[in-house]
């Protein structure tokens, strides 16, 4: 798979998915870009086990990449150059981070204790 080749899926996992039919493969793939996620180890071993068992499905392959995966965390990402000129050229990446994780909740400081605009008041 060209995923493996450019370092966007796990070797392991993917070897799991090899054994898949083309059909379940491509079905993976297709969640894999639409929702930026790769399936785990674990995952793609529960899709081997569910195929031995004739039970393996698109609709289940769907269901097992919904669920999160235990080292799975939410993330937000900035491109480095769309917030690099906002900060010094020394910053480090870490150093951007802290400085707005501090904005923000400067921001919300600031929000929580202004009072509500009018045109906020009247759509109740």
């Amino acid at each position: 798979m060209d995923i493996v080749d450019s370092g966007r899926i796990a070797f392991t996992p993917a070897v799991e998915l090899s054994y898949l039919p083309h059909e379940l493969q491509d079905k993976v793939v297709e969640i894999f870009e639409r929702d930026e996620a790769t399936p785990s180890y674990a995952q793609t071993v529960r899709f081997r086990r569910l195929l031995g068992e004739g039970k393996l499905t698109a609709d289940a392959i769907e269901d097992i990449m919904a669920k999160p995966k235990a080292n799975q965390k939410e993330t937000v990402k900035f491109s480095y150059e769309r917030i690099a000129r906002f900060f010094p050229p020394e910053y480090s990446t870490k150093q951007m981070e802290d400085a707005i994780v501090r904005m923000l909740e400067e921001r919300r400081r600031e929000v929580g204790t202004m009072p509500r605009r009018r045109d906020d008041a009247e759509r109740g």
